[in-house]
Parts: C-alpha cells; sequence; structure tokens
C-alpha cells in the first residue's frame, strides 16, 4: 500500500513539472479588499502578401462604345487608340522611328498630312483600364503577344498610364519610353505598384496604344488577335 501510494505520488509530482512547464504566465494571491490578480499572454498576427488584379474595360481603338471588336481602315499613316494621353507620345514614338530607320525597309510618310487624320481614326476613344489593390509593394509586369498566325507586320505600341494621378502620367517617372512595349522591341515592361495605405478599389491604370501602318499592302486584310498579360509580384 505505501509503495502504491509512493508512486502515486510521484507521478502527481510528474505532471505537476509537467504542468507548470506549460505555464506562460501567472499570478497567485489573496483577493480580498478587492484584490485582483492577472495573467498576460502575447498574441501575434502576421497577415500574407496579397493582391488582385481586375480589367475593367477594353476599348483599343474601338471608334465608340457600341464596337466589340476594332476596326482600322488600312490607309497607311498612324492610328491611335485616344487623342488624350496617347496620341503625343505616338507621334514622338514614331517620328523617333522613321528618323532612326529612314534607310531600312520601313516606309515612312514624310509629310503630315499623309498620316491618317482625325477623319479617317487618328484619334479612337478607348483604352484598356485595369486596376490593382494589394497590401504590399508590387512589381507590375504587362505582356502582350499576336496569337500564333496572327501576327501583323505593322508596329503595334502600348504604352501604360497612371490614370488615378494628375495629368494620367506614364508609370515610370513619367517617362513614355520607359513605359512601352512594341512588337517590333521589346514584347514586356515593368512597373512599381506601391501600397499607399487602405485604397479599397486599388489605383487605376490605363493601356493605350498606337498603331503605325507604313504601306498598303503591309498586311492582309483581316482580324488579327493578340493577349495583353498583366502580372502581379511582391518585390
Amino acid at each position: 500500500m505505501k509503495k502504491i501510494l509512493a508512486l502515486s505520488l510521484m507521478l502527481v509530482f510528474v505532471l505537476s513539472i509537467g504542468a507548470m512547464a506549460q505555464i506562460i504566465d501567472y499570478d497567485l494571491g489573496p483577493l480580498t479588499n478587492n484584490q485582483k490578480l492577472e495573467a498576460k499572454t502575447d498574441l501575434t498576427i502576421t497577415i500574407d502578401e496579397y493582391a488582385r488584379v481586375w480589367i475593367t474595360s477594353n476599348k483599343l481603338f474601338q471608334s465608340d462604345e457600341t464596337q466589340e471588336k476594332a476596326n482600322i481602315l488600312g490607309r497607311p499613316g498612324l492610328y491611335t487608340s485616344n487623342k488624350w494621353q496617347v496620341r503625343e507620345v505616338a507621334v514622338d514614338y514614331f517620328k523617333t522611328q522613321r528618323e532612326k530607320f529612314a534607310s531600312s525597309d520601313y516606309f515612312w510618310p514624310e509629310a503630315e498630312e499623309e498620316w491618317v487624320g482625325e477623319e479617317d481614326g487618328y484619334d479612337k476613344k478607348g483604352g484598356a483600364y485595369f486596376n490593382v489593390e494589394s497590401n504590399c509593394d508590387t512589381e507590375v509586369n504587362v505582356a502582350f503577344a499576336w496569337d500564333e498566325g496572327s501576327d501583323m507586320a505593322s508596329e503595334l505600341v502600348l504604352w501604360v498610364f497612371r490614370h488615378d494621378e494628375p495629368n494620367w502620367p506614364p508609370v515610370n517617372d513619367g517617362d513614355a519610353d520607359a513605359s512601352l512595349l512594341s512588337t517590333r522591341g521589346t514584347s514586356q515592361m515593368k512597373f512599381d505598384h506601391d501600397y499607399v495605405g487602405p485604397h479599397e478599389n486599388g489605383k487605376e491604370y490605363k493601356i493605350g496604344g498606337a498603331l503605325f501602318i507604313d504601306y498598303i499592302s503591309q498586311q492582309l486584310a483581316t482580324t488579327y488577335e493578340g493577349v495583353i498579360t498583366i502580372t502581379v509580384a511582391a518585390r
């Protein structure tokens, strides 16, 4: 009997030591005269990096909101997706390209009058709009690729603009050349989307485009299709 009692006391002692090892904080004492006891423990929560990206509208090169697809006249010259942010940077870009490749297989109309005028669709009313919302600083990558067998010979250039800032600047420090992708150059571009605090609807960006047709037979009159891919990653 004594042996059983001793073993029982030893078991209770071992269990008590184990219980003590699990204690994080403790207090003990009398509760008279409105005295209180308290024990505290830390609570730590880590929020993982998270984001969303969504496209709200795509009217690139559409002359009005009733169109489902973009229609280009086919006449040689410059076509822009809209006349606001895009027209100025597009004219500068293609003028520079014309000077750079004047002796190559590119054909650049020498006079402004030979470029497509507004009445022929110089200024389309379109763009592709997308939003990014994140709880951390991110890097956004915008890429474009024609579908297989659907390559257009004429150069297509896309610019990305910050659409919720004054004057809608190109995303990379207002530098249009650093904020573009081209079917005759780099097929993708990157920019920083910074965390700026609570922003329920995220920040809005716009993709504007320009197409320069060098000569009438440069490509077949048909429908050309490609995909713009927007990728968001933590940085």
